[in-house]
């Protein structure tokens, strides 16, 4: 996550956010500017759009004096999330234990 306006008066800022699958949210009150927002996200994410969606809209708000760059945060994050899942593989095949089968799996054919 980037450091979310540095440099800016400090004010009392009340979040909160979730995610299920296929779902995230983001809640935000700033209390001293009598300000909400909330995002909801229904798509699988390559980030955390809903997190850095509320961050871009409270800089605009605040007129952050060096906003970040959330389109260059996204895409290396699209990238780190793309290279994670190609590793999953390796990671199942190395953390494997062979361990043998407690009964034989015609124990679990038939009719049920």
């Amino acid at each position: 996550m980037p450091t979310l306006t540095p440099g800016n008066e400090a004010k009392l800022v009340l979040q909160y956010g979730s995610s299920l699958a296929g779902y995230t949210t983001f809640l935000l009150i700033i209390t001293k500017l009598n300000t909400s927002i909330i995002v909801l996200v229904n798509s699988i994410r390559l980030s955390d759009p809903a997190g850095w969606i509320h961050q871009l809209i409270l800089e605009a708000i605040i007129e952050a004096k060096k906003p970040n760059d959330y389109v260059a945060l996204a895409e290396e994050a699209a990238l780190s999330y793309a290279s994670s899942i190609a590793e999953i593989p390796t990671n199942l095949q190395k953390a494997r234990k062979d361990i043998p089968l407690q009964r034989p799996l015609s124990d679990f054919t038939g009719l049920y």
